[in-house]
């Protein structure tokens, strides 16, 4: 529940709209400092407000970064699961430790240099020189 309503208050938070309501809300406070003559408790309360709405909205960036995280590795696992040569090694590999993830890494380069190396072409495709 708690998790559902960050995920709403971190989208909520993308929109114009929501941008607009700040921007009007921050104008509102300017406008009551400026006729209150900019006393100590409006700073102190402008302060104290958005000190807390910006460490709230570190948790809730970060919350909603970490769910979306979460569904697009568990999107990848499901692909590589899915092909038949694909290295199951990679499957849940954010949980894997450093050495294990040099190790795979280290695995991958070698597949990867191997595939770049042009084969030679079979005899049937092989075309002759004219001897000069």
């Amino acid at each position: 529940m708690l998790s559902s309503l960050i995920r709403q208050l971190g989208s909520a938070s993308t929109k114009a709209t929501f941008g607009i309501v700040v921007g009007a809300i921050v104008t509102f406070w300017a406008v009551i400092g400026l006729f209150a003559g900019f006393p100590t408790w409006w700073q102190t309360v402008l302060y104290s407000v958005s000190s807390s709405v910006t460490l709230l909205m570190v948790f809730v960036l970060q919350h909603t970064q970490n769910h979306q995280q979460m569904a697009v590795q568990r999107k990848l696992d499901e692909l590589i699961r899915s092909f038949p040569h694909a290295d199951d090694r990679l499957i849940s590999a954010e949980a894997a430790s450093t050495d294990e993830l040099l190790e795979l890494s280290e695995l991958h380069l070698a597949k990867r240099s191997e595939a770049t190396v042009t084969p030679p072409l079979p005899p049937s495709l092989r075309t002759a020189r004219p001897n000069p």
